[in-house]
């Protein structure tokens, strides 16, 4: 498996293509789940402390600046997708530095705006719930490697799990996710989605989880 496949976005346009759709509508809660998601993102950016950028992370082979990277270009690139534009820059090579809140919540207002508008949502625009489940999982992989404690709200966990259960097939699973972890079934929604996309629910461990 190369690095360039690893290191997708669950949201990657290289690769729209070749995947299922997923069978959920975009519905009012959909936007409200993905405004709060991206609010308590930030807030983890934020509070990245200095001097961790090339500490590990739950990602195998991804320091925490790299997880910066990936979370921060994405962003900016699901924004120009939601108001109907190719990426302005390619997210993989974004570089980050002391404006990556800044820069996040610049991104995100934009997302935000643009699932607002009146109209119907530009095609290249990503799914909502697979953007919630991209927040969620590299969310908590964040918080998990500054230290930092983060808590999804069980409607946004429900919404990220039941798009990536329709997106993310055993076949896909090549592109950088490892297998579906065991998880008791009363423990709620963000663990369960944790564990579908590779990821310890306990410890954060994600093996080549992406």
């Amino acid at each position: 498996m190369t690095d360039d496949t690893r290191d997708r976005s669950l949201t990657d346009p290289a690769d729209l293509e070749s995947r299922p759709d997923t069978p959920d509508p975009q519905t009012p809660d959909d936007a409200a789940a993905l405004r709060s998601v991206l609010d308590r993102t930030a807030t983890l950016i934020d509070g990245v402390p200095a001097g961790t950028y090339g500490d590990a992370t739950p990602c195998a082979d991804w320091t925490v600046e790299r997880l910066l990277a990936h979370i921060v270009g994405w962003t900016e690139a699901f924004a120009d997708r939601a108001e109907g534009m190719d990426p302005a820059a390619d997210p993989d090579a974004t570089a980050v530095d002391g404006d990556s809140g800044a820069r996040f919540r610049t991104a995100a207002v934009r997302i935000n705006a643009a699932e607002a508008a009146d109209g119907p949502r530009p095609a290249k625009a990503a799914d909502r719930g697979i953007l919630i489940a991209e927040y969620i999982c590299h969310g908590t992989d964040l918080a998990r490697a500054t230290g930092q404690q983060v808590e999804y709200a069980e409607t946004s966990g429900e919404i990220g799990l039941t798009a990536l259960r329709g997106m993310l097939t055993p076949e896909y699973r090549e592109y950088g996710f490892g297998p579906e972890v065991a998880v008791d079934p009363g423990a709620g929604a963000v663990p369960a989605l944790l564990a579908f996309s590779g990821r310890s629910p306990a410890d954060g461990s994600a093996g080549s989880a992406r």
